[in-house]
């Protein structure tokens, strides 16, 4: 069984440099293969149908053996900054959203912005550690501090790992987080009992079963009334300082 581990992270001012270099080489990869993808299709329309049938569409495995020649290029030497099995799963992850789209799972697959409020890269896990609340990524130096809220399973194997950041990368408000894609063994079924229990959905309680136990509501409102507060002053700052900066004109 595949599950997700998400924690959050706090890199330093030169770790996001790094980083930032690293999602925009991501960025570069996926779009530059997406554009070959979109002129292979143009190429393959303008064909007779026997030469449809002979055509041969450009594989993830074809654009990976591609990546070293293009970093090798004069204006994109840049892109070997990043680890280099992060530029090699995009490539895959093009192909798999181009057979979504096919399966009409998802929309067509489109250009990434790099003024985006998202950004990740995904890399495997020999160019990635994580040791003693600190994460090791390769090209970067030093330790990136990682707040471990639970631990990963001994039994499990970590097949992969994937860094996001939310809003800009450089900015000392952005959100870092760490996610490890783990596998671990299927539960053991539980014996059947025979038994049954009637579950009734409550406000007060968050459910109450038929042999009288109640399980608490979680509230998750109260507990971020906090935060909810502080981005509504932010929130207030901005409208009042666009209004004075519209009442001037």
């Amino acid at each position: 069984m595949l599950i997700g581990i998400k924690y959050r992270s706090n890199p330093s001012r030169e770790q996001r440099e790094h980083l930032s270099t690293f999602f925009d080489a991501v960025c570069f990869v996926w779009n530059h293969f997406l554009a070959l993808k979109e002129d292979e299709y143009k190429q393959y329309k303008e064909l007779s149908d026997a030469e449809k049938k002979k055509f041969r569409w450009l594989s993830a495995f074809d654009m990976i053996n591609m990546i070293p020649a293009l970093k090798r290029e004069k204006d994109t030497k840049w892109l070997s900054e990043a680890p280099a099995q992060a530029l090699n799963y995009m490539p895959t992850f093009l192909m798999e959203a181009y057979r979504r789209y096919f399966k009409e799972l998802a929309e067509k697959p489109k250009f990434k912005k790099k003024r985006s409020n998202y950004h990740s890269f995904t890399t495997s896990i020999n160019q990635i550690k994580l040791k003693d609340n600190k994460l090791y990524v390769s090209k970067i130096d030093s330790p990136i501090p990682v707040r471990i809220d639970r631990e990963i399973p001994k039994n499990a194997r970590i097949i992969s790992a994937t860094i996001s950041c939310e809003g800009n990368p450089k900015w000392l408000g952005a959100r870092y987080y760490v996610s490890f894609k783990v596998e671990v063994p299927d539960k053991e079924h539980l014996p059947k009992t025979g038994k049954s229990v009637g579950i009734d959905v409550g406000l007060k309680d968050f459910c109450t079963l038929s042999n009288g136990n109640k399980i608490k509501r979680h509230r998750f409102e109260k507990k971020a009334r906090g935060r909810l507060a502080h981005l509504q002053r932010i929130q207030s700052r901005k409208l009042l300082k666009a209004r004075k900066k519209y009442a001037a004109k």
